[in-house]
C-alpha cells in the first residue's frame, strides 16, 4: 500500500513530503520502480527543475522517500481541474522551459537519465500560481521508471509511463 503524506519537520524548519511504503505489501514491480526511484534521485545533484531527495527511511517493514514538499501541486491540476483560474501564456511558456531545463539537466548527466514517465501529474509547483506572475517553478518528480542510459547503447524502443501519454 502506497501511502503519501506531509509533515513539517521542526528541525529543518522546511514542510518536507514523505512517500511511504510497507515493504511487505509491495509488489515485485513496485517495489523495483520505489527502489530505482530512490536510486535515481540519489545520484542526481541538486538542480532547481528536479524535486530535491532530502532523504531515505528504511525501518522495519516501511520504506520512505523523504524530498521538499511542492505547494503549487501538479502541472496536471492546475491545467484541468481549476477551470476559474486562467493560465497565459507568459506562464505556460515558463512552465514549459522550467520543463525543458529539467529535461535537459537528466539528459546531459552522465550516464543520461531518461525519465520515462514525463507527464502533468510527475509536474509540480513549488507554490500556487498567482494571476500573472511567473514567480513559480515547475519541477520534475516520479523517477520510478527513470533509467541510466549509456550512450554506447543501442536505442531503447521499450513502451513505458503512462500509455496515453506515449508519443509514436
Amino acid at each position: 500500500m502506497l501511502v503519501s503524506f506531509v509533515i513539517i519537520s521542526h528541525t529543518l524548519s522546511k514542510i518536507i513530503a514523505i512517500k511511504k511504503l510497507s515493504r511487505n505489501q509491495l509488489s515485485d514491480t513496485r517495489r523495483k520502480d520505489f527502489e530505482r526511484e530512490i536510486s535515481a534521485l540519489m545520484k542526481l545533484r541538486p538542480h532547481q527543475n528536479l524535486v530535491s531527495l532530502m532523504g531515505v527511511s528504511l525501518h522495519d517493514n516501511d520504506v520512505c522517500i523523504i524530498t521538499e514538499f511542492c505547494a503549487g501541486g501538479t502541472l496536471f491540476e492546475w491545467l484541468h481541474e481549476k477551470k476559474n483560474f486562467l493560465i497565459t501564456w507568459k506562464q505556460k511558456v515558463k512552465m514549459a522551459i522550467d520543463v525543458a531545463c529539467g529535461m535537459n539537466y537528466l539528459h546531459t548527466c552522465s550516464p543520461a537519465i531518461m525519465h520515462r514517465d514525463l507527464k502533468s501529474l510527475n509536474l509540480l509547483l513549488d507554490g500556487p500560481l498567482e494571476e500573472g506572475s511567473t514567480r513559480f517553478t515547475v519541477k520534475l518528480a516520479d523517477f520510478g521508471l527513470a533509467r541510466a542510459e549509456d550512450v554506447n547503447q543501442d536505442f531503447k524502443t521499450d513502451l513505458m509511463g503512462t500509455f496515453v501519454n506515449q508519443a509514436f
